[in-house]
């Protein structure tokens, strides 16, 4: 119905002003629209309910995690890109949960529920925002690595948390499950060779993100 009604977007505005205090309410309504998003390239009231997300001011929980997943995975770039902002527009007001927001899009993905290559993508512009925005990009990667093997084209995931950890200078631990995948000529074993002789070293964009996150601790304390 969202795809056909214009008018859901106007409803969904009104209730996400309404709903400004239980954002979780909100996205627990909102998520059939989360869901069409995936199959129908133009679903009313699904922006709105992003936006709503991405200002609020209290702590989300498991059904707002859920809709973000859903939309960093939907049919339409547009609401991919705006799901990727939303996302990084938490991150830099220290309001994103990585673990929370790894496991909603590790369940996505191994359910095959979500395309691996929208999620990637997505992932990638939320990445290209900020330096803070992309250090939390990695530490939702980092929770969604121990699935990857079981994740379809789960290499390019792979091969993007091991690109991030290069340019922020961190090493990644390889979880027990995936050693033995590391063997062969697989995109998943080559990438996860990569990410496994990874080093710490020094990194400017890591000092970035650092700085930028001392900012938003000293902001949210005041």
């Amino acid at each position: 119905d969202a795809e056909n009604y214009p008018f859901t977007g106007a409803i969904m505005q009104w209730y996400a002003w309404l709903m400004q205090h239980n954002p979780d309410v909100l996205a627990a309504q909102a998520m059939p629209l989360a869901l069409a998003a995936s199959y129908q390239k133009t679903v009313y009231g699904l922006p709105e309910t992003l936006a709503s997300l991405a200002d609020t001011h209290r702590v989300l929980g498991a059904p707002s995690y859920s809709v973000l997943g859903w939309a960093l995975g939907a049919k339409t770039r547009e609401y991919r890109v705006q799901a990727a902002e939303t996302v990084a527009q938490l991150a830099e007001r220290g309001m994103l949960d990585t673990q929370l927001l790894g496991e909603e899009l590790a369940y996505l993905l191994k359910n095959q529920w979500v395309a691996t290559n929208r999620a990637v993508q997505a992932l990638k512009d939320t990445a290209s925002i900020s330096p803070l925005a992309g250090w939390r990009t990695l530490q939702v990667l980092v929770e969604v690595l121990p699935v990857v093997g079981s994740v379809n084209r789960g290499g390019v995931l792979v091969q993007l948390l091991a690109q991030l950890a290069k340019e922020y200078g961190v090493s990644v631990t390889t979880p027990d499950e995936l050693l033995p995948k590391m063997k062969g000529s697989t995109v998943l074993a080559k990438n996860l060779r990569v990410l496994h002789k990874l080093t710490e070293h020094p990194s400017d964009l890591a000092a970035q993100a650092a700085e930028q996150a001392q900012q938003v601790a000293a902001g949210n304390a005041c």
